[in-house]
């Protein structure tokens, strides 16, 4: 390798980008020997066409600036050595046409690298000349313009009479407003005296492109074709479980024309598949299939999801259809205390069957939420944002009476006499009236798998557009309890309320509870509460319906009703204490589920189950000088440690007492705290100083 010295060989094919090979050639060897070693080398690249070896010459080049330098003339056959050329020398290979000459180097002219133009995508393509494509330094004035580089192309490249050249400058950067540039769009003198390095901004090594047209008003297809080829990406597509296959499109098509080719490669209509973004089924479907990918910001190498099943249009959703069923749970009775026995607790059943429970959870709390077992699901639903509330109410009916949930033929039943709320995290909302669009009645935002309730009525539904919803629970003062038969749901309309503010809160509350207006006393309560238990409303103050007419009122609110005639009781502590002790058990109950609920998923997918290492108390004794005399032949170890004199090592007992325990207070391990397993432990005595025995 001390014979030879690495040449740096560069070369424009037929693309923009450099093509460069490092060879390693002999010191001895001479220019053109060095020249037909890279040619060689050059003829094996697809997009090289190499002309001659007439027509083929080496120059020295610079490729941090693109800058061509000597040319080597009739120093053809002098060797590298003597040159000078050292390693990592740079030099380019320079062709030219059979009638052309080669032009020597100028250093103050302006360099530059002209290409034919030929569509690779239209007909003539392939009738083209072989070596059109390959890139011609061309050598022009600093000041030189538009027009006569123009010409200089015309002769250099034989232009045919009466065809005119228009040059594009490409883009170097993928992040450029236009693909490419044309420098000369018409024949104005204006045009044609754009200076090329103090208007146009040309600098040496910038590549042009030149076509061939009989009129430069025509539009151009290389202008075109760079576009096209800016904006070409490459996008992954996963159908079922097979592997990601690309495809290559514009991302100025549509998801639409995506659609189509990947219909094509899985012999798929385009109606029964959908386009989801991701590598699975849990991805977002892409229902805009009219938009441009860029517009969606779809880009190179993402992959999109092809899913079987009816796609969905622009603004359609699935909707979790559920359907309230409040006498699925049982209809509650009405528990009336004995004054006598007002101290006591009410229990919820005689026989002892749920004895642990001294109160009946729906006496002593009130929750905004409904219960999820009066909550069925039906089905998934296709529901645009801009349908009228009426034809959801339509699709609603037919999708309950596909599940046998009601019956359209018993008792005159239509679709009238479903009522449609919004369901927020088990929370029955806006009720959507008709004659309004879905994004209109509904205050919630619209999105895939929302939830909405189709509630049963007694007789069809009669509300108004402008209405708010009240709640009304029912609250007997002579035992503290929450009646459950007696808690109402109403809508009233705001026309009632404008005209009768001062006593359409208690005429509602008298129609549903069955008790006199004039007797009723209210405590509102903000419905963006989760429960109110009872113990709250022992310290609350009941007012008379008018003092709310003057108060802002919001669409959905909770009353808490009393009768004014029913004599008032004390609560005991011993009861209050009762019912806290059954809340808080409730409430601890409630959590567990709902761990035990979320956590069963993760578990069933893996049993490893962490078990913490066994621990044991290390004691370290060691023998006085006076033990060493007394007991030469060295210690009997003891579980309890009286006579040792080497090292006991021993785990804790129950014998450990009061030490033990404030270990265990600290403990954050799961077998010191088990009882069982401190008692099968069995002491271990090591004796590192005794003789043996």
């Amino acid at each position: 390798m001390a014979k030879k010295v690495q040449v740096k060989f560069f070369m424009k094919g037929s693309k923009p980008k450099n093509l460069e090979k490092a060879i390693y050639v002999y010191k001895t060897a001479t220019i053109r020997e060095a020249l037909e070693i890279a040619c060689k080398e050059f003829a094996k690249e697809e997009d090289v066409v190499l002309p001659s070896m007439e027509n083929v010459r080496l120059r020295g080049y610079n490729d941090y600036n693109c800058l061509l330098s000597d040319t080597y003339d009739d120093k053809e056959d002098m060797t590298l050595s003597s040159l000078g050329i050292y390693a990592g020398q740079q030099m380019f290979l320079e062709v030219k046409s059979d009638n052309e000459e080669w032009e020597d180097h100028d250093p103050t002219k302006l360099q530059l690298f002209v290409r034919r133009f030929v569509d690779p995508e239209s007909d003539n393509a392939g009738s083209a000349p072989s070596g059109v494509f390959m890139a011609r330094c061309v050598q022009v004035d600093e000041d030189a313009n538009v027009g006569s580089l123009c010409a200089l192309i015309t002769k250099k490249f034989s232009i045919p009479v009466g065809q005119k050249v228009r040059l594009i400058k490409k883009s170097a950067t993928t992040y450029s407003i236009t693909a490419a540039k044309i420098l000369n769009a018409n024949e104005d003198d204006r045009t044609l005296n754009l200076r090329l390095k103090m208007d146009l901004h040309l600098m040496n090594g910038t590549e042009l492109y030149f076509e061939e047209t009989a009129d430069l008003t025509l539009p151009s297809p290389a202008e075109a074709f760079f576009e096209r080829e800016a904006n070409m990406i490459t996008v992954n597509f996963k159908y079922l479980t097979g592997p990601a296959e690309p495809i290559r499109i514009d991302r100025r098509e549509t998801i639409r024309t995506l659609k189509e080719r990947i219909s094509a490669k899985i012999c798929l209509p385009s109606n029964k598949f959908k386009i989801l973004r991701g590598i699975n089924s849990a991805g977002v479907e892409i229902k805009a299939i009219d938009s441009t990918l860029s517009k969606l910001s779809i880009g190179s190498n993402h992959t999109v999801f092809a899913l079987e099943g009816t796609p969905l249009n622009t603004g359609e959703y699935n909707f979790r259809l559920m359907f309230y069923n409040p006498m699925s749970a049982g209809s509650p009775s009405l528990v009336v205390g004995d004054n006598n026995n007002q101290d006591l607790p009410s229990m919820t059943s005689a026989d002892g069957a749920n004895s642990r429970d001294l109160f009946d959870i729906d006496e002593v709390l009130v929750a905004t939420g409904k219960d999820d077992s009066l909550l069925t699901f039906v089905s998934q639903i296709v529901i645009s944002e801009e349908m009228m509330v009426e034809d959801i109410r339509k699709r609603v009916w037919d999708a309950l009476v596909e599940k046998n949930l009601v019956e359209a033929d018993n008792g005159g039943l239509t679709p009238s006499y479903i009522r449609l709320r919004d369901l927020r995290q088990s929370t029955m909302t806006s009720v959507l009236v008709d004659g309004q669009k879905l994004v209109e009645a509904s205050k919630l935002a619209v999105y895939e798998g929302r939830s909405i309730v189709a509630e049963l009525l007694p007789e069809p539904e009669t509300s108004e557009v402008n209405h708010r919803i009240v709640e009304f629970a029912y609250v007997n003062r002579a035992t503290w309890r929450f009646v459950k038969n007696m808690r109402r749901e109403v809508v009233i309309s705001t026309s009632e309320e404008e005209k009768h503010p001062t006593t359409y809160l208690a005429d509602a509350a008298s129609a549903a509870l069955s008790i006199p207006a004039e007797r009723l006393a209210f405590a509102r309560i903000p419905y963006h509460r989760d429960s109110i238990d009872i113990l709250e409303v022992v310290s609350y103050e009941f007012e008379p319906p008018a003092t709310f007419a003057n108060k802002e009122a919001e669409y959905q609110e909770l009353f808490l009703v009393i009768d004014t005639n029913v004599q008032m009781t004390y609560m005991g502590n011993h009861e209050r204490q009762l019912i806290q002790n059954f809340l808080t058990k409730k409430s601890e109950e409630k959590t567990r589920a709902l761990r035990a609920k979320y956590s069963s998923t993760s578990s069933s997918s893996n049993n490893y189950q962490y078990h913490k290492p066994k621990e044991a108390a290390l004691v370290i004794r060691t023998r006085s000088r006076t033990s060493e005399k007394e007991h030469k032949g060295g210690s009997v170890g003891s579980s309890n440690g009286k006579n040792s004199n080497g090292v006991s090592i021993r785990t804790p007992t129950r014998r450990a007492g009061k030490a033990a325990a404030r270990h265990h207070a600290s403990s954050d391990t799961d077998d010191e705290d088990d009882t069982d397993y401190i008692t099968e432990k069995s002491g271990v005595e090591m004796d590192l100083f005794g003789d043996p025995a």
